[in-house]
């Protein structure tokens, strides 16, 4: 019978500074992330818009789950290389 292997607890925290109706300053750990629309959606661009920024999310997770399947069957990779499209609907029926 395998052994069982506790799973790692990680506490993450997050925090925000909300400058404007667009612009959040996203606080994580040491990091600065900010959050905003574009210019044409009434933002500042300073930053990927919330999808964006779930979509850049989803890759990142990707590509470490990726290498710890590789580690654990004894793989390597060398390089990954992900591109995520989505299109938006807007505007009214």
């Amino acid at each position: 019978m395998a052994a069982v292997r506790m799973k790692t607890t990680v506490k993450m925290r997050a925090q925000a500074d909300c400058v404007s109706h667009s612009l959040a300053d996203v606080m994580v750990r040491d990091l600065v992330q900010p959050i905003d629309e574009p210019a044409e959606r009434g933002g500042t661009n300073k930053g990927s818009t919330p999808t964006e920024t779930a979509l850049s999310a989803l890759i990142g997770c990707t590509n470490v789950i990726a290498h710890k399947c590789a580690r654990t069957n004894l793989a390597l990779i060398s390089e990954i290389s992900a591109s995520q499209r989505s299109r938006r609907l807007t505007g009214a029926g």
